[in-house]
């Protein structure tokens, strides 16, 4: 974004919510405030007329709530959107992530205005995700991309080995990705899955009860000392790493750094020690390397790993380390990369 500033629209009802977030955005010299939307209807005309670099999109709107503002601009004018919301539970959650599903890029919570620390924080960290999400290409009708039906495999009845661990990492465009494929999958999948998922803190249970919801499989936060059982896909929780225990069960530690928060290097390699050769690792879509060591481990080990394409990640950061770092045994679609595990998985050992 050389040479210009960031431009922002915010979609916001609330005057008070309008003036905080134009004091946060502004507070940075390289973003501007080309228009406020206090509804959905206004936010994609407003979309339309002023091309903005990024939408940040209330959820709870009158005339149009968040999810249809954003499935109207990612059909007409497909723009960076970033979801803030003011709740992490009932039905504001469910509509935010349905957003994202649509094609909004990332969630987080809205500023409240209250602790003066908290709100700083929170300030900051909408700076970030602003600057970074605003330069990420988007496409018209990505959420019916994402929607597109998985063609699995006709595979034989009883071939599947025992013991088989999927260990999965995703950032950002992750939660649309694993509502494709976790929604695809049969209910005799043969493998635990861990899962995870780089999200804004307190939005991660949310969002695995939206992928629960639309899953054949049980999707749900992973419990300190837990028995893990086949066919369960198991996310690791907002604050803590997930680790896998010898083959049984799963462990939740604090993290030793904010680094490690959600670190998917530190589940792979924990699976990979566990299960040996019989792990497949999945890299999806994302910023950043983490995951690669993860990966580089399971292929040690003698398992396998597939990492998403770039025509169909939201970021190709994190695959793209994978494949340049030679630990990426297949690159894949998205709706290619079900079908490929199920082929793994049901093969004879």
């Amino acid at each position: 974004m050389q040479g210009r500033k960031i431009r922002v629209v915010i979609a916001e009802d609330s005057i008070f919510t309008q003036k905080l977030l134009v004091n946060i955005l502004e507070s940075d010299p390289d973003i501007e405030v080309v228009g406020i939307a206090r509804n959905g209807a206004e936010a994609v005309d407003l979309v339309r007329k002023v091309r903005p670099d990024i939408v940040t999109m209330d959820i709870r709107m009158p005339v149009m709530n968040g999810f249809q503002a954003t499935e109207r601009i990612m059909s007409e004018t497909p723009t960076p959107i970033l979801v803030i919301s003011s709740s992490v539970s009932g039905d504001d959650l469910e509509i935010s992530f349905n957003a994202i599903q649509a094609g909004a890029l990332e969630i987080m919570e809205k500023p409240q205005g209250s602790l003066q620390s908290d709100y700083r924080e929170i300030g900051s960290e909408i700076v970030r995700r602003v600057k970074m999400i605003s330069e990420i290409k988007v496409f018209r009708h990505l959420s019916q991309k994402l929607r597109s039906e998985v063609r699995m495999p006709r595979t034989e009845g009883g071939g599947a080995g025992e013991g088989w661990v999927v260990a999965l990492g995703a950032s950002t465009g992750g939660p649309s990705a694993l509502h494709q494929l976790l929604r695809a999958a049969k209910k005799d999948f043969p493998a635990t899955v861990f899962v995870t998922q780089h999200i804004s803190e307190g939005f991660g249970e949310g969002c695995v009860d939206w992928l629960n919801r639309s899953s054949p499989l049980q999707v749900k936060v992973a419990e300190d000392q837990e028995v893990v059982q086949k066919g369960v896909v198991y996310f690791a929780p907002d604050r803590g790493v997930m680790e896998a225990m010898g083959k049984r069960r799963v462990v939740l530690r604090a993290a030793k750094s904010s680094e490690e928060r959600l670190n998917i290097d530190c589940m792979m390699k924990s699976v990979a020690a566990a299960h040996g050769d019989k792990v497949v690792g999945v890299l999806l879509t994302g910023m950043g390397d983490d995951g690669v060591e993860g990966l580089r481990r399971i292929k040690e080990m003698g398992g396998r790993t597939i990492v998403q394409d770039e025509d169909t990640s939201v970021i190709f950061g994190m695959p793209r380390a994978a494949i340049e770092a030679g630990v990426a045994d297949e690159v894949l679609p998205l709706d290619e990369i079900l079908p490929a595990l199920t082929r793994l998985l049901m093969a004879v050992p």
